[in-house]
């Protein structure tokens, strides 16, 4: 099964992304908002940051997943199989320099 590629709103701030993710997610699965946590972890490859990995803790400790994968400046969800479901481009570089910190 493919995912499907869609084309993101302006996201233009670490924020704007966490909150498309989490909506995003939640749309999918049919989550209540704001029931759910959302966290977030710095990837690195060869010492340099390459993405950040966002999870969705949802109810009987199934997990939902994305990662901003920075170089492409896309995000791919994944359900909690781990099979991705849809790829998102965006359009802007968010900064997240101080989200980083």
């Amino acid at each position: 099964m493919s995912s499907t590629c869609a084309c993101a709103p302006e996201i233009r701030s670490f924020e704007e992304l966490r909150r498309y993710i989490y909506q995003t997610i939640c749309e999918h699965f049919q989550l209540q908002p704001g029931a759910f946590s959302l966290t977030q972890r710095i990837l690195t490859r060869g010492g340099q940051i390459c993405g950040v990995f966002f999870c969705v803790h949802g109810p009987r400790a199934v997990k939902f997943s994305a990662i901003w994968e920075i170089e492409g400046n896309q995000i791919l969800f994944y359900d909690p199989s781990g099979v991705r479901f849809l790829r998102v481009q965006l359009q802007y570089r968010p900064q997240w320099q101080q989200a980083a910190a």
